[in-house]
């Protein structure tokens, strides 16, 4: 239970509009009660292909609970090799979410899910590089593929509009607690009601990927704190699992950390159908 009568300090030094006296990255770690699932070690050991959308073949070899290698097979990119440190999840049965970091260029993570009931796999790879008055520290493609030895079960995962209207309470510990609001297939709002943001919101460029029903694996890329989140969401279970990346403190070395939260749905909005295609704006489909 959430001791709701814990009270965050104030701090007056924290203004909206001032965006150099927002918290850097690393305070943003959860220290108490940190509600991040136990990772798993049940894949430790195996090698598992996929063929991914683009044509290419990629082999992840699970060295340890803890380190991947992954290698390309075929295509262009045949023969290149890259080594990961992180850890591996099992939000559901037969469903796994790897997210790691590389160790050659601790700029890149990859959250790999692979579901051995569908056959369908998705990577959600991020790179961080410098905020520009048009881009966002981090940048996130999403690639889907098919599981080798697999034979695919139901539709491929893809982008969704699921959340859209959602809106719910993440507590990542005693010590941090956020809402949510899912606007669109492509932007969330935070507020922070308890933690070193607390007063502080932000709205946030997404994606959004349905892995099954109920479960997404979510990206965002925020403006402000050069970061990016890719994280899965069970909103039955009301469980995440994920990481963050982005630059320390003082912006010379990637920061990289695993966290999860507790999700407390708080309603779901519904816009008026004759209102519903303007707010969300163009379709998934018709993305540029």
């Amino acid at each position: 239970m959430i001791d709701m009568e814990l009270v965050t300090p104030e701090r007056p030094s924290i203004r909206y509009e001032d965006h150099s006296s927002w918290p850097p990255l690393s305070v943003l770690r959860s220290e108490h009660g940190n509600y991040k699932p136990a990772p798993t070690g049940v894949l430790a050991g195996r090698e598992v292909s996929v063929l991914r959308q683009d044509g290419q073949s990629i082999r992840y070899r699970f060295t340890s609970s803890t380190n991947l290698e992954s290698c390309f097979a075929s295509g262009p990119r045949r023969g290149d090799r890259e080594q990961g440190v992180g850890e591996i999840f099992n939000p559901a049965p037969e469903l796994y979410l790897a997210h790691f970091q590389s160790v050659d260029c601790p700029q890149r993570t990859t959250a790999l899910t692979l579901d051995f009931e569908s056959g369908y796999s998705v990577a959600a790879i991020s790179t961080l590089g410098r905020a520009t008055s048009d881009m966002t520290a981090v940048s996130s493609e999403f690639i889907s593929g098919i599981i080798d030895g697999c034979i695919p079960q139901g539709e491929a995962p893809s982008e969704t509009e699921d959340l859209v209207g959602k809106r719910v309470m993440c507590i990542y510990g005693d010590d941090q607690i956020y809402e949510h609001v899912y606007l669109t297939p492509r932007l969330f709002t935070w507020l922070c009601l308890r933690g070193p943001e607390v007063g502080l919101a932000d709205t946030e460029a997404t994606t959004v990927y349905r892995i099954r029903d109920g479960l997404y694996l979510f990206s965002w890329r925020e403006k402000v704190i050069p970061c990016g989140a890719s994280l899965l969401i069970d909103l039955t279970l009301g469980q995440t699992c994920g990481a963050l990346l982005g630059w320390n403190d003082v912006g010379s070395a990637a920061l990289y950390f695993t966290w999860g939260a507790r999700l407390i749905s708080l309603g779901t909005t519904d816009y008026p159908p004759e209102l519903y295609s303007r707010v969300l704006g163009e379709s998934i489909g018709q993305r540029s």
